[in-house]
Protein backbone atom coordinates (compact mmCIF):
# COMPACT_ATOMS: atom_id res chain seq x y z
CA UNK A 1 0.00 0.00 0.00
CA UNK A 2 1.70 3.48 -1.20
CA UNK A 3 -0.30 7.01 0.17
CA UNK A 4 0.03 10.57 0.07
CA UNK A 5 -1.23 12.65 2.98
CA UNK A 6 -0.93 16.51 1.29
CA UNK A 7 -1.03 19.17 3.93
CA UNK A 8 -2.06 22.44 2.03
CA UNK A 9 -2.22 25.78 3.55
CA UNK A 10 -4.92 26.75 0.75
CA UNK A 11 -7.29 24.17 2.59
CA UNK A 12 -6.32 25.22 6.18
CA UNK A 13 -3.19 23.48 7.35
CA UNK A 14 -0.89 26.04 9.21
CA UNK A 15 1.83 23.98 7.46
CA UNK A 16 2.09 22.81 3.91
CA UNK A 17 4.12 19.44 3.41
CA UNK A 18 3.69 16.02 2.13
CA UNK A 19 3.89 13.06 4.33
CA UNK A 20 4.11 9.51 1.69
CA UNK A 21 4.05 5.97 3.28
CA UNK A 22 4.88 2.79 2.55
CA UNK A 23 3.61 -0.37 3.91
CA UNK A 24 3.69 -4.17 3.06
CA UNK A 25 2.47 -6.91 5.12
CA UNK A 26 2.57 -10.77 4.60
CA UNK A 27 1.46 -13.44 6.78
CA UNK A 28 2.57 -17.09 6.70
CA UNK A 29 0.28 -19.92 8.30
CA UNK A 30 1.96 -22.99 10.29
CA UNK A 31 1.82 -25.95 12.37
CA UNK A 32 -1.72 -25.88 13.81
CA UNK A 33 -3.33 -22.74 13.88
CA UNK A 34 -0.01 -20.35 14.38
CA UNK A 35 0.95 -17.81 12.19
CA UNK A 36 3.99 -15.72 11.09
CA UNK A 37 3.44 -11.79 10.60
CA UNK A 38 5.63 -9.33 8.80
CA UNK A 39 5.63 -5.96 8.08
CA UNK A 40 7.68 -3.52 6.57
CA UNK A 41 6.51 0.21 6.89
CA UNK A 42 8.61 3.74 6.11
CA UNK A 43 7.24 7.24 6.34
CA UNK A 44 8.75 9.92 4.17
CA UNK A 45 7.97 13.73 4.46
CA UNK A 46 8.81 16.81 2.32
CA UNK A 47 9.69 20.02 3.92
CA UNK A 48 7.18 19.02 7.00
CA UNK A 49 7.64 21.43 10.29
CA UNK A 50 8.43 18.90 13.56
CA UNK A 51 4.58 18.39 14.32
CA UNK A 52 4.96 16.37 11.18
CA UNK A 53 7.78 14.60 10.96
CA UNK A 54 8.58 10.63 11.12
CA UNK A 55 8.74 9.00 14.32
CA UNK A 56 9.53 5.34 15.69
CA UNK A 57 6.14 3.18 14.95
CA UNK A 58 7.30 -0.12 16.97
CA UNK A 59 5.99 -1.42 20.23
CA UNK A 60 7.66 -0.35 23.42
CA UNK A 61 8.21 3.41 21.94
CA UNK A 62 5.85 6.46 22.39
CA UNK A 63 4.71 7.81 18.98
CA UNK A 64 6.78 11.40 18.49
CA UNK A 65 9.39 10.78 21.02
CA UNK A 66 12.37 10.44 18.38
CA UNK A 67 11.73 12.08 15.17
CA UNK A 68 13.59 12.40 11.24
CA UNK A 69 12.26 13.22 8.28
CA UNK A 70 11.98 10.11 7.39
CA UNK A 71 11.49 6.34 9.03
CA UNK A 72 11.83 2.96 7.74
CA UNK A 73 10.63 -0.60 10.56
CA UNK A 74 10.55 -3.86 9.77
CA UNK A 75 8.45 -6.03 12.22
CA UNK A 76 7.78 -9.77 13.03
CA UNK A 77 4.94 -11.02 15.23
CA UNK A 78 4.44 -14.45 16.22
CA UNK A 79 1.44 -15.89 17.32
CA UNK A 80 1.02 -19.45 18.65
CA UNK A 81 -1.88 -21.51 18.92
CA UNK A 82 -2.25 -23.04 22.43
CA UNK A 83 -6.07 -23.49 22.45
CA UNK A 84 -8.63 -22.70 19.95
CA UNK A 85 -8.93 -19.44 22.20
CA UNK A 86 -5.67 -18.90 23.85
CA UNK A 87 -2.64 -18.11 22.42
CA UNK A 88 0.81 -17.06 22.82
CA UNK A 89 2.22 -13.96 20.88
CA UNK A 90 6.39 -12.93 20.66
CA UNK A 91 7.13 -9.98 18.23
CA UNK A 92 10.73 -8.06 17.13
CA UNK A 93 11.11 -4.91 14.99
CA UNK A 94 13.58 -2.60 14.40
CA UNK A 95 13.49 1.33 13.12
CA UNK A 96 15.38 3.64 11.74
CA UNK A 97 15.21 7.43 11.42
CA UNK A 98 16.95 9.28 8.60
CA UNK A 99 17.22 12.63 7.14
CA UNK A 100 17.09 16.02 9.27
CA UNK A 101 16.18 15.59 12.90
CA UNK A 102 14.23 18.65 14.76
CA UNK A 103 17.29 20.25 15.44
CA UNK A 104 18.72 19.80 11.67
CA UNK A 105 21.00 17.19 12.10
CA UNK A 106 21.87 14.47 9.38
CA UNK A 107 20.47 10.97 10.12
CA UNK A 108 21.55 7.91 8.55
CA UNK A 109 20.56 4.35 8.98
CA UNK A 110 24.34 3.57 9.48
CA UNK A 111 24.79 4.88 12.76
CA UNK A 112 23.26 3.33 16.00
CA UNK A 113 22.22 6.15 17.63
CA UNK A 114 19.75 6.56 15.01
CA UNK A 115 18.67 2.48 14.87
CA UNK A 116 15.52 1.53 17.02
CA UNK A 117 15.24 -2.13 18.09
CA UNK A 118 11.96 -3.72 19.49
CA UNK A 119 10.87 -7.08 21.69
CA UNK A 120 8.23 -8.34 23.60
CA UNK A 121 5.57 -11.11 24.26
CA UNK A 122 2.04 -11.49 25.16
CA UNK A 123 -1.12 -13.02 25.60
CA UNK A 124 -3.88 -13.41 22.93
CA UNK A 125 -7.84 -14.51 23.88
CA UNK A 126 -10.14 -15.11 20.93
CA UNK A 127 -13.99 -13.80 22.40
CA UNK A 128 -15.41 -15.22 19.72
CA UNK A 129 -13.64 -17.37 17.07
CA UNK A 130 -16.45 -18.03 14.76
CA UNK A 131 -15.47 -13.79 13.78
CA UNK A 132 -12.12 -13.94 15.19
CA UNK A 133 -12.31 -11.55 17.59
CA UNK A 134 -8.90 -10.87 19.45
CA UNK A 135 -8.07 -9.40 22.74
CA UNK A 136 -4.02 -9.44 22.92
CA UNK A 137 -1.96 -8.15 25.67
CA UNK A 138 1.87 -7.30 25.08
CA UNK A 139 4.56 -6.04 26.52
CA UNK A 140 7.50 -4.45 24.49
CA UNK A 141 11.17 -3.20 25.47
CA UNK A 142 13.20 -1.18 23.23
CA UNK A 143 16.23 0.59 23.54
CA UNK A 144 16.95 3.50 26.30
CA UNK A 145 14.80 1.98 28.69
CA UNK A 146 11.68 2.33 26.80
CA UNK A 147 9.13 -0.20 27.49
CA UNK A 148 5.34 0.01 26.79
CA UNK A 149 2.14 -2.38 27.87
CA UNK A 150 -0.58 -2.54 25.35
CA UNK A 151 -3.73 -4.08 25.74
CA UNK A 152 -5.74 -4.22 21.97
CA UNK A 153 -8.63 -5.33 20.76
CA UNK A 154 -7.32 -7.33 17.06
CA UNK A 155 -3.82 -7.81 16.32
CA UNK A 156 -1.32 -5.05 15.51
CA UNK A 157 -1.26 -5.92 11.75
Amino acid sequence: MLLNFAFRESLGAEDGFDAYMFEYTQYFAHGQGNVAAFRMKSRWTDDAPNSGLSSVDLRGYTRGQYLAEHSTSFEIDERIALTKQWGLTAFTGVSCLYGKDPLGNNLSCDKSDNIYPSAGVGAAYTINPSEKMVVRADFAVGKDDNYGVYLNFGQPF
